[in-house]
C-alpha cells in the first residue's frame, strides 16, 4: 500500500524542471484543465494547468502549470504552443510539473482534483488563485468548489 497517493508537489517549478527527475520539455499529451488569475499581493498573475494522464502503460499522473503576467486566450488549449508563443514575444514566464500522484481506479477528472487540492494547499498561504479565466478539464462551478474546500479545510480567510 503506498503511504500517499499526490507526491513531489513543487508549488514554483523553475522553467521545466521540477524537482527530482523533473523534465526539461513540455509534455507531448497534455490536456488544459483550465485556467485562473493568482493574487500575489499587489500583482495580479495568470496560470493554466494542464494534465498528463499515465495512460495504459504508465504508473503516474501529473499536473503542468504555465504562468505569466498575461496568457493569451486563444493559445490556452495546447500548452506547447502556448509556451512558444510566450518565449516568442520575450514573455517572463514559469512553467513545469508541479505534481504528480501514483494512477488508481479514480478517473482523470478525479484525480485531478486531488492533485490540485494539494497543490494549492501548498501556496495559500503565498497566493490566493482568485478569477477563473477559462475552463478545460474543470468548469468553474468545479473549480469554486475544490478551491472553497481547500480554503475551509486550511482555515484561510481573503
Amino acid at each position: 500500500m503506498l503511504k500517499e497517493k499526490v507526491f513531489e508537489v513543487v508549488p514554483w517549478p523553475i522553467n521545466g524542471f521540477s524537482g527530482i527527475g523533473g523534465a526539461a520539455i513540455w509534455p507531448r499529451h497534455t490536456k488544459f484543465v483550465c485556467s485562473y488569475t493568482v493574487c500575489l499581493g499587489m500583482d495580479l498573475i495568470e496560470e493554466a494547468l494542464y494534465s498528463v494522464s499515465a495512460g495504459t502503460r504508465g504508473k503516474f499522473d501529473s499536473l503542468w502549470t504555465i504562468t505569466a503576467f498575461s496568457l493569451p486566450e486563444y493559445d490556452l488549449r495546447d500548452g506547447a504552443e502556448l509556451l512558444k508563443n510566450l518565449k516568442w514575444h520575450g514573455q517572463d514566464i514559469t512553467y513545469g510539473r508541479v505534481c504528480r500522484r501514483h494512477i488508481d481506479g479514480k478517473s482523470r477528472v478525479q484525480a485531478l482534483e486531488e492533485m490540485f487540492k494539494v497543490f494549492i494547499e501548498k501556496k495559500l498561504q503565498y497566493e490566493v488563485p482568485k478569477d477563473f479565466i477559462e475552463g478545460g478539464l474543470f468548469s468553474k462551478r468545479r473549480f469554486r468548489r475544490v478551491l472553497e474546500s481547500v480554503k475551509k479545510k486550511s482555515l484561510f480567510v481573503d
